[in-house]
């Protein structure tokens, strides 16, 4: 994906939005990017949490994970412990819920083009994705 995302730069704008599915482990990985918008480090703590997750197959299984890989990139406890239990939080989470139940998407990765086009498929090769992606987003109604 982040080699598509380069390809793509300034041509389609790409957002990202964590799919909790209902599983306990997806949500705490949804707070995770929660935090790391609401902190401003998505660029620098979405690759560890990719790792963490897909590569070292050590998943966020409770709050305290969570707790503990953000002080780890220097956020303060306290202040994250009071926005992990926030309103707007939770409100985010819904959101995200939301999106995800409205395209439909049932697992990752899923790439939602337009509001309408979701690419189900797992296409390993960049510039076919980018190309596909661009062709769907330019794509008449």
């Amino acid at each position: 994906m982040e080699k598509t995302a380069q390809l793509l730069k300034g041509k389609v704008a790409l957002v990202r939005t964590p799919v909790g599915a209902h599983r306990p482990a997806w949500i705490l990985s949804q707070q995770a990017y929660y935090l790391a918008q609401k902190f401003k480090i998505v660029n620098q703590v979405h690759s560890k949490i990719f790792a963490r997750i897909h590569e070292q197959h050590q998943p966020f299984s409770t709050e305290a994970d969570l707790e503990a890989f953000f002080v780890e990139q220097g956020i303060d406890k306290t202040v994250l412990q009071k926005t992990i239990g926030s309103a707007d939080a939770k409100l985010a989470l819904e959101n995200y819920e939301a999106q995800t139940q409205l395209a439909q998407i049932r697992g990752v990765p899923s790439l939602l083009v337009n509001g309408k086009y979701l690419i189900k498929a797992s296409v390993s090769d960049a510039q076919a994705l980018s190309e596909l992606i661009l062709y769907l987003a330019n794509k008449p109604d």
